[in-house]
């Protein structure tokens, strides 16, 4: 009997690629989600996508960043509010909008995981060759741009 991986190698890359990007996504929220005590990786995620912003952003710009929905950035949202992690207010400049601002119970969460973070973050990409993950990054990010315009929103 083969063994799984000798039949991945009969995949092209392209193939190959595919399956292990969805791999990894669901590998890396099986691990995050005991990583954290306090949220679980899709709602560390939202946090995370909120903190690279320098002004509060609104609930579309967010879910856009982070490659979700408008309805599955609110739910995360506001389970995240009743947590403290967040603050959702109306924009002053449009009412329609609703901006997201992180508060202290946030700044203490990423305080306290920073090491930790950093350590996994170093163990995942141990090994791997600088040069290489530029041109990781650049695939992704090629690969993003294609699923975008795919989908209408490039």
């Amino acid at each position: 009997m083969k063994s799984a991986r000798l039949e991945l190698l009969k995949v092209d890359d392209r193939h190959f690629l595919f399956a292990m990007i969805t791999a990894l996504a669901n590998r890396m929220q099986m691990v995050g989600d005991t990583f954290f005590q306090e949220v679980t990786w899709k709602q560390w995620f939202v946090l995370l996508g909120i903190s690279i912003f320098t002004t509060p952003p609104s609930i579309m710009q967010l879910a856009d960043t982070i490659g979700t929905s408008h309805q599955n950035v609110k739910q995360l949202l506001l389970r995240l509010q009743r947590a403290e992690y967040v603050r959702l207010e109306k924009d002053p400049a449009d009412q329609r909008r609703t901006l997201v601002h992180l508060t202290e119970r946030f700044s203490d969460f990423e305080r306290k995981y920073q090491e930790e973070s950093m350590e996994f973050i170093s163990q995942m990409y141990k090994g791997i060759d600088e040069k290489d993950i530029l041109i990781a990054r650049k695939v992704l990010e090629s690969i993003e741009a294609n699923l975008k315009r795919f989908s209408g929103k490039a």
